[in-house]
C-alpha cells in the first residue's frame, strides 16, 4: 500500500489494475470500510465511460470485492444481501467479452465455513446459507470455478452441528465432488475433514483409514497453498480425538507457536491445539489456549466457534474444581445452541461432558432444561463409546497393544468371568478376591489387549483365541 502510494502521477490511470490490487490489499488486513469506499469510488469513476472490456473487467472486479468485503463483515452487520454484488461481477465479465478467463481462482475457507457471529437470532445460520447459495453461484461463473462445492460444505456444516448426520454425509460427498470439478483444494479438503468426525461419529474404521490416505494425497497437491499447514491442522484434530497425541504435530503441541496463516481466514488451529491439551488433562492449559480464541475474526467470532469454545471450557472449569463457573459456562455454551439445536459440540466430548451433564442433572440448578441435559449425557455416552471402537481398531492396527505380555492365569479366570457378564464385586466375592484387586486386574487385561471397555476386551480376546 505504501509502495502504490508513491505510485506517478497517472500510473493507475495508465494501469487500472492498480485499483484492484489497493482495493484487495486494503481486505487483507482488515480495512474494510477503506476498500468499500475505495471500490465505490472507481465504480463510480468508471460506470459512465465508453465501452471497452477493460473498463468492464475492471467493474467486474470492484463488484466482485464489494461482495467479498459483504461475506467478511456480515459476522458483525448480520447482513447477507450481497447476491447484487456478484451478480453484477458476472456481468460485467460478459459484457468484457471474456468470461472467465484466467487462471482458477482458489477459495479460502475460515475457522467456520457458516459466517453467523455471535449473537445471533435463530434461523440467521439457514438465511446465511441461502444467501451462499444465491452468490456463489455468480461468483463460480465469474471467478471460474471460485466457490465450487462451498455452498454445500456450509450447509454440510450446519447440519454436522445439529448432529444431523445423514445429512452432512450427503453434503459433505456434494461439496467434495464440485470443490474437485472446480480444483478448490481447500474445499475439498475440509470436507474431507468432516467426513473423518462424521465416521467417528458412525464408528467406521475403515473410512476413517481411507480418509486419512486421501488427505495425506493432497499433501501432494503443488497447486494446492498452505497444504502442509492445513494437513497439520486436519490431522492434528483427528490424533488428538482418536488419542494418538504422539503423532499431533509439534508445532501444535506448542503454547506458543502459530502457523503462518492469516488469522483473518483461519483460526482453527487454536481449536486444535486445545483440543490436544484436553486430551493430555492440561486442563489450565487448555483454558489459557483458549482465552486467545477471540478478536475479531477469531472462531469466537463465529456463533459456532463461541459454541465449540464455551463447551470445551465448561469441561475444563469443572476438572480444575471451579463447579460453579462450569456450570455457568455450560448454561452459556446452552444457550447459543438451542435456538438451532447445535448439539454435536457437546456430544463430541465424549465422557468429559459425560460426566459434566450428569453433575448438572444432580446440581439443581434450573437454568439448563433437565431433559436436554438428559439428552446430552445419553449422546455424548453413545459417542464415547464408538470413539472407543475407532480407538481399538486403531491400537490393534498400530501394535500398540501389547501382545508380548499374555495374560496370567487370574486375568484369564477375570477375563472369562467378565465375559459371563458378572460385576466386578461378583467376580471379586467368587474368586475370594477384593473388589479393588478385580478393578485394577481389569484395567491390566485392557492394557494388555488394548482395549477401551468391556466389549472390546470380549471382540479382541475372542479374536486372540482367548476365549471361545
Amino acid at each position: 500500500l505504501e509502495a502504490l502510494a508513491r505510485a506517478p502521477e497517472g500510473a493507475f490511470e495508465a494501469e487500472s489494475r492498480l485499483y484492484v490490487i489497493r482495493i484487495k490489499l486494503l481486505q487483507s488486513i482488515a480495512k474494510f470500510d477503506e476498500a468499500r469506499d475505495e471500490a465505490l469510488r472507481v465504480i463510480a469513476m468508471y460506470e459512465d465511460t465508453p465501452d471497452t472490456p477493460e473498463k468492464h473487467r475492471l467493474l467486474a472486479e470492484c463488484h466482485l470485492n464489494l461482495g467479498y468485503i459483504g461475506i467478511y463483515t456480515c459476522l458483525y452487520t448480520g447482513e447477507y444481501d450481497y447476491t447484487a454484488d456478484f451478480e453484477a461481477g458476472y456481468r460485467h465479465f460478459v459484457l468484457g467479452g471474456k468470461a472467465p478467463f484466467g487462471p482458477r481462482e482458489r477459495t479460502l475457507v475460515a475457522s467456520y465455513v457458516c459466517r453467523v457471529g455471535y449473537p445471533s437470532a435463530p434461523g440467521t445460520m439457514e438465511r446465511a446459507n441461502r444467501a451462499f447459495e444465491q452468490y456463489a453461484h455468480f461468483a463460480e461463473k465469474a471467478k471460474n470455478g471460485m466457490f465450487g462445492g462451498m455452498a454445500a460444505l456450509a450447509e454440510c456444516e450446519a447440519a454436522y452441528f445439529k448432529a444431523d448426520i445423514g445429512n452432512a454425509e450427503k453434503l459433505a460427498n456434494i461439496a467434495l465432488i464440485k470443490a474437485r470439478e472446480t480444483e478448490q483444494f481447500q474445499v475439498e479438503h475440509r470436507a474431507l475433514m468432516f467426513l473423518l468426525r462424521i465416521n467417528i461419529h458412525l464408528a467406521n474404521p475403515a473410512k476413517l483409514r481411507e480418509l486419512t490416505r486421501r488427505l495425506t494425497d493432497m499433501l501432494g497437491n503443488e497447486e494446492f497453498l498452505n497444504r502442509n499447514t492445513l494437513h497439520d491442522i486436519a490431522m492434528g484434530w483427528f490424533y488428538a480425538q482418536t488419542r494418538q497425541t504422539r503423532l499431533v504435530p509439534e508445532w501444535l503441541k506448542s503454547e506458543f507457536e502459530q502457523s503462518d496463516l492469516n488469522s483473518l481466514s483461519f483460526g482453527l488451529e487454536i481449536l486444535v491445539r486445545a483440543k490436544y491439551f484436553l486430551v493430555e488433562k492440561r486442563y489450565h492449559t487448555v483454558l489459557a489456549t483458549l482465552e486467545n480464541s477471540g478478536g475479531e475474526y477469531g472462531p469466537e467470532a463465529f456463533m459456532i466457534g463461541r459454541l465449540e469454545v464455551a463447551a470445551m471450557r465448561a469441561v475444563c472449569l469443572y476438572h480444575v474444581g471451579e463447579k460453579s463457573a462450569a456450570m455457568d459456562t455450560l448454561r452459556e455454551a446452552y444457550e447459543i445452541s438451542a435456538g438451532d439445536k447445535l448439539d454435536m459440540p457437546f456430544i463430541e466430548l465424549g465422557r468429559d461432558m459425560r460426566t459434566l451433564a450428569a453433575v448438572a442433572q444432580k446440581s439443581g440448578r434450573r437454568d439448563i432444561p433437565q431433559k436436554w441435559l438428559g439428552m446430552i449425557q445419553k449422546k455424548s455416552s453413545t459417542y464415547a463409546k464408538k470413539l472407543g471402537h475407532i480407538i481399538s481398531d486403531i491400537r490393534e492396527r498400530s501394535g500398540d497393544a501389547d501382545e508380548t505380555l499374555p495374560l496370567t492365569v487370574r486375568e484369564k479366570d477375570i477375563l472369562a468371568d467378565i465375559c459371563h457378564g458378572l460385576s466386578r464385586s461378583e467376580i471379586a466375592t467368587s474368586r475370594g478376591l477384593s473388589v479393588n484387586t478385580v478393578k485394577a486386574s481389569v484395567l491390566i487385561i485392557y492394557k494388555k489387549l488394548g482395549a477401551q471397555n468391556t466389549a472390546d476386551a470380549i471382540r479382541i480376546a475372542v479374536r486372540r483365541g482367548l476365549i471361545p
